[in-house]
């Protein structure tokens, strides 16, 4: 979906371990081209991840609220289509990280911990538990419990190792250099 955005919509980590677009201006025509094209999604599901993939692209320009609005509308419309789906947990790993970036650290702590137990009950999920650990672990990061922040991300990096995803693996491995730093 995104790869098919005729602008730049890639970004970098930034050493506050936030996105930051490599192009803003580029990114925010892409947000606007998403934006105008949410209609023509033929399917409700396909609007609702547009919706969620909207709130990601608003919170990394920092459009917090409109972030907000996008995943609220995209939680709202799974929970009546498809209960207990993993389109739901991204789509709440996502609110958690809006949540951290408003400064709410506490709520996006229950968001993970709510989360954590029910991936690990599903088998089908198993593979988002890395972004619960390595999300709760920025989170942390930025509350500055920089020892719980480290605990995290060390499971995230066992966790991606075993998946073998390089570029996965290479976010964390920085991640844990920023951590390690901040607590200096």
């Amino acid at each position: 979906m995104i790869n098919d955005i005729p602008f730049n919509m890639t970004y970098t980590i930034g050493n506050d371990l936030r996105e930051k677009p490599k192009d803003r201006a580029s990114f925010e025509q892409g947000i606007s081209y998403l934006t105008t094209h949410l209609t023509k999604e033929k399917t409700t599901i396909g609007q609702l991840k547009v919706h969620s993939l909207l709130g990601v692209l608003y919170r990394i320009v920092e459009q917090l609220e409109a972030s907000m609005i996008h995943l609220q509308i995209a939680k709202a419309g799974l929970q009546t289509i498809i209960e207990g789906d993993k389109l739901q947990i991204v789509n709440s790993i996502r609110i958690a990280q809006t949540l951290q970036y408003q400064q709410k650290y506490e709520q996006a702590e229950q968001i993970y911990n709510t989360l954590e137990p029910l991936i690990l009950q599903e088998k089908a999920y198993k593979k988002l538990l890395d972004f619960v650990y390595q999300h709760k672990a920025k989170n942390y990061f930025e509350w500055g419990k920089y020892e719980q922040s480290l605990s995290e991300i060390k499971r995230a990096i066992a966790l991606r190792q075993l998946k073998g995803n390089e570029e996965l693996l290479a976010s964390s491995t920085f991640a844990l250099k920023k951590i390690q730093e901040a607590r200096r």
